[in-house]
C-alpha cells in the first residue's frame, strides 16, 4: 500500500516544478515626454522577465530624471499578471494618482513613477488596434493609382456613396462603380487645371 505521506510530498514537488504562467507582453509608455528631453520616446517593454527602474546604471531601465531614485521600482511577472513595486524610493509610485507600494497593472492603467506619467498597455491590444485601423483603409483601384503616379500633385477626395453598405450585390457593385467614377473624374479635373491646389 502506498504511503499517503509520500503521495502528498510528490504532489507538492510536482506543483513546485510546474512552470509559472507568464503574463501577456506589455509596455509602459511615457505620456508626457515634455517633462525632460531624456523621456522622449520612453517605453518600457515587458516581455517575460523583471525590469528594474531607476537612475543607477545597474537597472535594466535607466531613467536619468532628477525625481527618480537610483533604485526606484521594479516590474515583474507573477501568476499571469504584471506587478509593479516600489523599492524604497523617495518620490514613490502612483496608480491613478493614488500612492501605492505594490499593485497589479491593469490594461489602460495610468501610473506615475515619481512625477513621470505612464500608461500601461498590452502589446496584443496595440496590435489589434493597428489591424482595425488597417482594415478600415480604402484600397485604391489600379486605374486611379496609375493616374496618381502620372500626376503626383493630384489629390483624391473620397466620398461615401449612398449605394455602399446595401445588402444587395448589384446595388453594391453600382456603388463601387459610382465611387470609382467620382475618383477618376476628380483626377481628370485636377490634371486639366480646373481644380488648382493652392499652397499657403
Amino acid at each position: 500500500m502506498e504511503n499517503p505521506d509520500s503521495t502528498q510530498i510528490k504532489t507538492a514537488e510536482d506543483q513546485a516544478t510546474q512552470p509559472e504562467t507568464l503574463p501577456p507582453q506589455a509596455r509602459l509608455i511615457c505620456t508626457d515626454p515634455a517633462l525632460d528631453s531624456s523621456l522622449e520616446r520612453l517605453e518600457i517593454d515587458l516581455i517575460d522577465a523583471e525590469q528594474t527602474i531607476g537612475r543607477a546604471d545597474t537597472n535594466t531601465v535607466v531613467i536619468n530624471y532628477m525625481r527618480v531614485s537610483r533604485h526606484h521600482a521594479r516590474i515583474y511577472p507573477h501568476n499571469g499578471e504584471w506587478i509593479i513595486e516600489d523599492v524604497s524610493s523617495t518620490n514613490g509610485i502612483y496608480i491613478y494618482d493614488e500612492p501605492t507600494s505594490k499593485a497589479i497593472l491593469e490594461p489602460g492603467a495610468h501610473i506615475n513613477i515619481a512625477s513621470i506619467p505612464f500608461r500601461f498597455e498590452l502589446v496584443t491590444d496595440f496590435i489589434e488596434t493597428f489591424e482595425d485601423e488597417e482594415a478600415e483603409s480604402v484600397d485604391i483601384p489600379r486605374t486611379v493609382k496609375k493616374q496618381l503616379n502620372q500626376n503626383p500633385e493630384a489629390t483624391i477626395i473620397i466620398q461615401n456613396s449612398p449605394y455602399l453598405g446595401s445588402s444587395d450585390n448589384n446595388t453594391s457593385q453600382q456603388g463601387i462603380k459610382y465611387g470609382l467614377f467620382v475618383a477618376i473624374f476628380l483626377i481628370v479635373l485636377l490634371t486639366s487645371g480646373v481644380i488648382a491646389s493652392v499652397s499657403m
